[in-house]
């Protein structure tokens, strides 16, 4: 009898430790998924240093003409149609940069659902999968790709406070700190620190 009441505590508190471990799993998985992000993508004619530098005149216009429009958006639906009301802005700044730099190629903007690989920054995670995007495609589109999530709006341009998420060495609790303060119902946030 007391060995079954031992194996019966142990396992009640094997369950104890094991339930909490579920739900923090799956409040991550419901963070980061393809419904409640809009990631942008600009990708460069090619690699070569002035098509890159281009690539980053356009990202600096677009992110303080976005980041202004999309500061009050309540949810991703509401972000993603001041997206499309403003596909002509998007198309005119990338224009504006490609004339200004003497640059010959076309450039294609659209909004659209786009495959993108698995992304992460430390504990943070963007699964591979299809998420909703704006995508600029400069030229050729052989060069290497700049991206973000517009919303909740994670990119931004100039304010020091502010930072762009554009290399592995972001810290992931930079992404949770932004994530905490969005007003989305859909957004669960799991404390990354250990």
């Amino acid at each position: 009898m007391r060995h079954s009441l031992v194996i019966l505590f142990l396992l009640a508190v094997i369950l104890a430790l094991a339930v909490p471990m579920t739900v923090n799993y799956y409040d991550v998985e419901e963070a980061f998924t393809p419904d409640n992000l809009i990631r942008v993508q600009i990708i460069a004619n090619s690699d070569n240093e002035e098509d890159q530098f281009i690539k980053y005149q356009i990202k600096d216009e677009l992110v303080k003409v976005l980041s202004n429009k999309l500061e009050d958006a309540e949810d991703v639906s509401e972000s993603e149609i001041i997206i499309k009301q403003n596909l002509g802005t998007v198309e005119s700044i990338t224009k504006k940069v490609l004339n200004l730099y003497n640059k010959e190629y076309d450039s294609t903007v659209a909004f659209s659902n786009i495959e993108f690989p698995t992304k992460s920054y430390g504990d943070f995670v963007l699964p591979q999968d299809e998420y909703k995007a704006l995508r600029i495609t400069l030229g050729n589109g052989k060069g290497t790709n700049w991206w973000c999530v517009l919303f909740p709006p994670l990119c931004f341009a100039g304010d020091p406070d502010k930072q762009i998420l554009e290399n592995e060495d972001t810290p992931p609790f930079y992404v949770v700190e932004k994530l905490q303060n969005i007003r989305t119902p859909r957004v669960t946030i799991y404390d990354l620190e250990e």
